[in-house]
């Protein structure tokens, strides 16, 4: 598995498992927090990184909204202390890229549609489940009262990466 370790604002990183085990990649690049979101992911280095552990699981029926605002106030908290944060779960591809697009949306006003093309322009290969899908959407009718991707987008976006 790839080492991989993507910036995505100046203060949120997104990661995989493999990168979460670089104690030197960490430190390189200023991470100070990591927030696991990958229940079959350890965490390492628990005395030198702020850890914070979401155990979602990678499948159809995870309801993995109810992270979303907790998730979001997290990295908001580790931010404006100055603080540098890295997502990950296993690849990169679902968990933690779902998490980042909440958080982006939340508390940095993207819609889903410019917070999907972000993390597509930074090379993030997406891989979401269809549910995933579907709560993102939901999440941002909920803080926006509409939405700029839709149920009929999912087969679009897998098409795109």
């Amino acid at each position: 598995m790839e080492h991989l370790l993507i910036k995505i604002t100046d203060t949120l990183f997104i990661g995989t498992y493999e990168t979460a085990k670089q104690r030197e990649l960490l430190r390189e690049n200023g991470i100070d927090c990591i927030l696991n979101v990958a229940a079959e992911c350890e965490n390492f280095f628990e005395t030198e990184f702020n850890y914070t552990r979401m155990p979602f699981e990678d499948r159809e029926n995870e309801y993995i909204r109810r992270g979303f605002d907790d998730a979001s106030e997290i990295i908001f908290k580790y931010s404006v202390l100055g603080f540098t944060i890295m997502i990950h779960c296993t690849a990169n591809r679902s968990r933690s890229s779902t998490v980042c697009i909440a958080y982006l949306m939340k508390k940095k006003g993207y819609s889903l549609r410019r917070a999907w093309e972000t993390l597509k322009n930074l090379d993030i290969n997406l891989s979401w489940n269809r549910n995933f899908f579907l709560q993102l959407v939901q999440y941002e009718l909920e803080i926006y009262g509409s939405n700029s991707l839709v149920a009929e987008d999912f087969d679009l976006l897998r098409l795109q990466r």
